[in-house]
């Protein structure tokens, strides 16, 4: 038997115990216990709030652009309307026309018809510019129209007037019946909103004459038959002859220029008829008309009325639109006049033929300012025509010599020669001997040494 040592305190040795192996409920212990651990370091979950109704939690529709426009561009640009400096209210106003929405025709009519810029013409023709490619809406054409009566209110006013006239331009190129009706109405009436109307429909005939007018009822006015020249219509003939026996003198007049423009049978006649009479303003009806159907018996009713000192003004400025052999010795007979000499010199150089050629020699012929006048023209002449009188040449270079000694006490500048062909450049000569002397120096030292 193995005997049991005691140790040397006595008391006897304890065996050994080995651990026991570990089972799998230790395990899954573990296991447990860790995510116990893990589950208490996580935050606590929070439960989703019961869902409202979809009504409530929808977002807002986004705000459209005129809505945007009313509430935040609108106001802003209505600030500048009633500021003190004027580029202010005009950029003010291009403002809200760039818009383009009700809001912003709303502050226009606010504006301008009960606001600060009720009788601002320039803010007023600023708009009516800026509207003109938009007059297919009734408001836009709606201001237009208060503009043109603003500019009738001013008619003594010269910014009034160019108002009147742009804002019926812009009605008449718009081609809308409603624009059109306006514009017959006007027409219709006396003073400065028949004329812009004329002014207007003479620019932009309308497709249509009934939209302006009722061409079967006739209206003695000037401008009414006087529109009746420029449209295709040919129901307007009757109105026409009818104003030929009417009494006042300017709607005869209109009615026979009109019916000279719609090329009538009847309107030669009666135009030669007139012509042959003592009245100026029946003769002067005569050349409007003969000039557009027969221009040679025209201008000789014209060169009647340029000796004439109540229908010269007009007179001139029909024979500067239709030049003509037959007005040159009536031309020529003006220059006499201070106020018509250049006008009449110009005139003759213009007009081809041998008569405004020998006009012209005799005018260089003339002391003084004519003969100075009719060198200028002479160049002009040679230009249109080739054609120069047989003296211009000496009267030219005589006068070439006068002006380039004037010029060399003067100073060194080039002289032109009136002659188109030729240009000649009049260098004085040297005072002194100094600028033979720097020409010297200068050509010495760019010649080759030694030589």
């Amino acid at each position: 038997m193995q005997t049991t040592t005691r140790a040397r305190n006595g008391s006897f040795p304890q065996k050994q115990r080995k651990n026991p192996p570990r089972s799998g409920a230790w395990l899954i212990r573990g296991l447990l216990l860790f995510g116990a651990v893990s589950a208490g370091a996580q935050p606590a979950k929070v439960r989703p709030a019961p869902r409202a109704s979809s009504a409530a939690t929808s977002p807002s529709p986004p705000l459209s652009r005129s809505e945007l426009l009313g509430r935040f561009g609108v106001p802003a640009a209505e600030g500048l309307l009633g500021s003190a400096v004027e580029s202010e209210r005009l950029r003010g106003v291009q403002k809200l026309i760039a818009m383009d929405s009700p809001y912003a025709w709303d502050s226009l009519l606010r504006g301008f018809v009960t606001g600060p810029l009720a009788h601002d013409r320039r803010a007023w023709l600023e708009l009516v510019r800026g509207l003109a490619p938009r007059m297919g809406s009734e408001l836009p054409r709606q201001l237009v129209m208060n503009a043109f009566q603003e500019g009738v209110m001013a008619a003594s006013d010269p910014a009034g007037a160019l108002l009147r006239e742009t804002a019926a331009l812009v009605l008449a190129r718009s081609g809308d019946p409603a624009a059109l009706q306006t514009l017959g109405r006007w027409l219709r009436s006396m003073g400065p909103s028949s004329e812009a109307a004329l002014q207007a429909l003479v620019a932009y005939p309308p497709r249509h004459l009934d939209d302006v007018i009722d061409p079967t009822t006739f209206a003695a006015q000037a401008n009414v038959l006087h529109f009746y020249g420029f449209v295709a219509d040919r129901r307007v003939l009757v109105s026409l002859r009818a104003g030929l026996q009417q009494s006042d003198a300017s709607v005869r007049a209109a009615a026979l220029e009109s019916l000279a423009r719609q090329r009538s049978t009847d309107a030669s006649a009666v135009a030669k008829a007139w012509g042959a009479l003592a009245d100026p303003a029946a003769r002067l009806a005569a050349a409007r008309a003969l000039l557009l159907l027969e221009p040679a018996a025209g201008r000789r009713v014209l060169a009647t009325l340029l000796a004439n000192d109540e229908t010269r003004a007009v007179a001139l400025a029909l024979a500067e639109r239709f030049p003509g052999p037959e007005l040159v010795a009536s031309l020529s007979a003006l220059w006499s006049h201070r106020d018509f000499v250049a006008r009449s010199a110009w005139l003759v150089a213009r007009t081809p033929g041998e008569a405004a050629t020998k006009a012209m020699g005799h005018a260089l012929t003339q002391p003084g300012s004519l003969r100075s006048l009719a060198l200028r023209a002479g160049v002009l002449r040679s230009l249109w025509h080739f054609a120069l009188p047989s003296n211009y040449d000496a009267v030219r270079q005589a006068a070439q010599r006068g002006t380039r000694s004037a010029t060399r006490s003067s100073s060194g500048s080039t002289y032109f020669s009136p002659h188109p062909l030729k240009r000649k450049r009049a260098t004085p000569k040297p005072s002194c001997g100094c600028t033979r002397k720097i020409g010297a120096v200068s050509r010495s030292q760019m010649s080759p040494k030694g030589t």
